[in-house]
């Protein structure tokens, strides 16, 4: 039987890494706030996205036991990862969402994309993208519904991932 070893495993973190990764975020089926939606396996995009904001980091890591260890990050579950220069199977990527990104918005689902394209008229340096700035929105790769999140501008959001291969 083959097996998919740790030598193909890093090339495709190495071209994920490499590639636009945004995370959208949307408001979802207000039906979820009273009843758990497990995420299809099938999706292509969110039910109803609001925005979507590319990665701020992304850096290969490896699994990492010593909080005290430098480079060591810490990700949704407690697990540990440290950050390492050279290729891993696992990549971290980190989004931050600013101040005024979606402001009042009621958050239900989030959803990372790969490849995303936009618009080539938008202004140099813009990081969060409405449906409309989006040409191309990527391939999904990752789907949450969330406990409802109703976004205050007086707080940063922020999401890590640590992405197997």
């Amino acid at each position: 039987m083959a097996v998919l070893e740790d030598q193909g495993r890093i090339e495709l973190a190495e071209l994920v890494k490499n590639r636009p990764l945004h995370l959208a975020w949307g408001r979802g089926l207000a039906a979820w706030d009273n009843l758990a939606q497990p995420e299809p396996i099938t999706a292509t995009e969110l039910v109803d996205e609001i925005g979507r904001r590319v990665a701020s980091q992304k850096h290969f890591v490896v699994p990492e036991t010593d909080p005290q260890a430098i480079n060591t990050i810490q990700v949704p579950g407690g697990d540990l990862y440290r950050i390492v220069e050279t290729p891993s199977r696992w990549v971290f990527v980190e989004f931050v969402f600013d101040f005024g990104d979606g402001i009042g918005e009621s958050i239900r689902e989030l959803g990372m994309f790969i490849g995303t394209q936009t618009q080539a008229n938008l202004p140099i340096g813009q990081r969060y993208f409405t449906p409309d700035q989006v040409t191309q929105a990527g391939r999904l790769y990752m789907l949450d519904h969330i406990p409802r999140l109703i976004r205050s501008g007086a707080t940063e959001q922020i999401y890590r991932y640590v992405l197997p291969f």
